[in-house]
């Protein structure tokens, strides 16, 4: 249930509009955004496939 009241609930809303807005208008000027490299992402998910391995191995082991 949520306990705020609809005066907080609007303040909310409207941060959370203005700070989209912030964020749209950086976009659009190319400002303070840039791409993210696929270097990165490609390093995550031999991360994550190591972490996954490591858990399956643990399991293994426990089993």
């Amino acid at each position: 249930m949520d306990t705020r009241s609809f005066k907080e609930r609007i303040a909310e809303r409207d941060n959370e509009d203005k700070l989209l807005n912030v964020i749209d208008s950086d976009i659009n000027n190319h400002r303070n955004i840039e791409q993210v490299p696929s270097s990165i992402f490609t390093r995550m998910s031999a991360i994550k496939a190591k972490a996954q391995a490591a858990r399956e191995r643990r399991e293994l082991l426990e089993g």
